[in-house]
């Protein structure tokens, strides 16, 4: 009895494995089939063939499925004709839209649907359709798709004359994203009708966007409207295009006459003049070291006129040194730099009107320095200057610690410390404060401490990193018969790539890796290093091939969360997991599109060894079906619906 049940079983299997073969086979050939069709333009064949695959649907288990691929099949199809019929092109492209709304009724999130409906929606130019679909990809939370979409809205609204919702659609996509088309978009409707208060909504993107390249072009757009800013956002977008440029070490007086029309804004005229100068208009006896308050002499001319104004010309000054520096004029950088300290703001004024803002004479003080002792021959023989700015630098550090400025101190003991490391000036034990190890661990403690004060973490892979050099002997500066502290370096090591993979530096994190020696101390930690930068490199090729939404992400990022639990991060652990949640939370579509139907619940029980005929709608996935004129919609097929239970 057992037998023949057995075998009762086999024949049930094998029927329906052939069954589904065949289903299998069927649909493949229908989406071959009407591929062809439509690259031949036989419409009459196309439309036969979606007829008779809707009658198919009615006998189907899930019909409301199938009439849904069918549909999805017959709005792509619409869409290529409307290619080849430009007499009816409207009507068809109408026929394609109607056909994508359908199926979004049902299915909201089918994003392969989404994509070719804002194709189809643009070639239309249906503004207020385009808008519906703004709120859905909102409560979607896909932002790409959102830029996209408001983006084709943006100029739709442009090519109809009316800026004004143009600059406003464009306003968003900038927001979301400052991308390059959006900045464009935005300059264009500018352009066509500047006005004070468009430029006050560029002002606010540019300071709040935290793309340099993109904040920087928006002020040096708005600095060619002279005559329609008001004062303030003139002198605003000039103060913030100078210190921006500046803090890259990109400006210099010829970049300020190519970029900066001199005749409409003569302010940067006087500015390049003075940047060409040797001592920035001074005379060499008022260039010394110490006390950086500006006096009033100083204050001639337009940039310094305020305390603003100044440190930005000072950025300036400090980005004109560099570019003399790298041509080899070292009297050339030092010169300009020690004259570019006497219009320095003092250190209180950080506290106060300019609070918030890049302290330049920290910068100033550790370069001056550096060349010092780099070029001591050539500009400071006797050793008088380097000490003098030293002394500056020490004074500086305590009326941070004076006033307990942590985020001040930290930059102090970082920019000194890195000072010292490049100098080779390393242990404590033999120059006391004077050295990277001193100087460097303190930076390390005082960003601890403004973590604790924040509840943000602030990892410093680079300090930990020069502080584990230093320790192996391995400084560019350090001497022949510097003694290893090996214990104390691979410590540093460690620390360094813990902290570059806490900031998703995988490169540099795996470089710091091949520094550590295993020990019987370090080997636990060592091997949880490398399961994580393992992970993690794996995760970015996985990110980039299958998106952020795909199991194997998902997956690998919950592992990621996993193993910084492991090394005691909870909370990177917890941040990870919670944009894991953000993702499973905002799911893709219940109807699982492009999902093979053998991974389906019922072909499991009765597929073992899946063939590529069984591998319904896969070479059409892959597919990349030639595209025609400006309508490139993407290759897809009939959506794999899930089956009502």
């Amino acid at each position: 009895m057992k037998i023949i049940s057995c075998h009762l079983i086999s024949i049930i299997v094998l029927f329906f494995t052939i069954l589904f073969i065949s289903a299998a086979i069927e649909a493949s050939a229908y989406e071959q089939m009407l591929q062809q069709q439509v690259r031949q333009g036989d419409w009459n064949a196309v439309k036969m063939t979606l007829q008779r695959a809707e009658q198919r649907c009615k006998n189907q288990q899930d019909a409301n499925g199938c009439l849904a691929k069918v549909t999805f099949s017959g709005a792509w199809a619409y869409s290529r004709r409307a290619e080849d019929d430009s007499s009816n092109r409207t009507a068809y492209l109408q026929r394609a839209r109607d056909g994508y709304l359908e199926i979004l009724k049902q299915h909201p999130k089918h994003m392969a649907t989404i994509d070719n409906l804002l194709l189809v929606l643009e070639q239309l130019g249906d503004r207020q359709q385009l808008e519906r679909m703004l709120k859905l990809l909102r409560s979607l939370d896909d932002d790409s798709r959102f830029i996209k979409a408001t983006l084709i809205v943006a100029d739709l609204y442009r090519d109809d004359g009316n800026i004004e919702r143009a600059f406003g659609y464009y306003w968003r996509a900038f927001a979301t994203e400052p991308s390059q088309r959006a900045l464009n978009g935005l300059q264009i409707t500018f352009k066509q009708a500047p006005t004070a208060e468009k430029a006050k909504h560029m002002l606010t993107l540019a300071e709040k966007t935290e793309n340099i390249a993109r904040s920087r072009q928006l002020y040096a757009f708005l600095l060619n409207f002279r005559n329609t800013l008001e004062q303030r956002q003139w002198e605003t977008a000039a103060i913030e295009w100078l210190a921006l440029l500046g803090k890259e070490r990109l400006l210099t007086a010829d970049v300020i006459k190519k970029d900066i029309d001199l005749e409409l804004n003569p302010e940067f005229l006087e500015l390049n003049r003075r940047l060409q100068d040797p001592y920035l208009g001074l005379s060499s006896s008022n260039l010394k070291i110490g006390d950086m308050t500006l006096v009033d002499y100083r204050r001639e001319g337009w940039w310094h006129q305020s305390l603003p104004r100044t440190w930005a010309f000072t950025i300036a000054a400090w980005s004109q040194g560099h570019y003399r520096l790298v041509r080899k004029d070292i009297k050339g950088a030092n010169s300009i730099w020690k004259a570019a300290l006497q219009f320095a703001p003092p250190s209180y004024s950080y506290n106060q009107e300019l609070k918030g803002r890049w302290a330049v004479s920290l910068e100033l003080l550790t370069d001056l320095a550096r060349i010092q002792r780099l070029y001591k021959s050539e500009i400071d023989p006797d050793g008088r200057t380097f000490a003098n700015i030293e002394r500056s630098l020490f004074y500086s550090k305590a009326q941070a610690y004076r006033v307990n400025d942590l985020q001040a101190i930290q930059r102090h003991h970082t920019m000194m410390g890195k000072m010292y490391a490049d100098l080779g000036l390393f242990s404590e034990s033999k120059t006391g404060v004077r050295s990277a190890e001193f100087q460097l661990s303190h930076a390390i403690k005082t960003a601890e401490k403004r973590s604790v004060q924040t509840k943000k973490a602030d990892p410093q892979p680079q300090l930990a990193k020069l502080l584990a050099d230093g320790y192996s002997c391995s400084l560019p500066g350090q001497k022949a018969g510097c003694q290893k502290k090996s214990t104390k370096a691979q410590q540093f090591y460690l620390q360094a790539t813990e902290d570059y993979l806490k900031l998703d530096a995988v490169q540099p994190a795996s470089r710091t890796f091949q520094k550590i020696n295993v020990t019987p101390q370090t080997e636990t930690k060592t091997k949880q290093l490398k399961t994580l930068i393992d992970l993690r490199g794996s995760l970015t090729d996985d990110y980039l091939q299958k998106g952020k939404t795909h199991p194997d992400v998902v997956t690998k990022k919950k592992e990621i969360a996993n193993q910084w639990q492991v090394l005691g991060e909870s909370a990177k652990a917890r941040e990870i997991t919670e944009e894991v949640r953000k993702v499973e939370s905002t799911k893709v579509d219940k109807t699982k599109v492009y999902e093979k139907v053998e991974k389906s619940d019922q072909s499991q029980k009765v597929i073992e060894q899946p063939t590529d005929k069984t591998r319904i709608y896969k070479q059409i996935e892959t597919d990349k079906l030639d595209t025609r004129q400006n309508l490139q919609l993407k290759q897809v097929q009939p959506i794999e619906l899930e089956r009502k239970k």
